[in-house]
């Protein structure tokens, strides 16, 4: 019973490491995908200035 437990313990541990850092890096992929619009929206107008 307590290698079962230990198991769930270890289990529920990993999903919510793997949970944190996909949500890390969809936050990262996130603030990138701002910089590149941010510079990407920004260079028309200093082209046409």
């Amino acid at each position: 019973m307590v290698l079962v437990f230990c198991f769930a313990v270890g289990v529920v541990s990993a999903l919510i490491h793997i949970w944190w850092l996909t949500g890390l890096a969809v936050l990262a992929a996130l603030a990138t995908a701002a910089d590149i619009w941010r510079v990407v929206r920004r260079r028309p107008t200093d082209d046409a200035s």
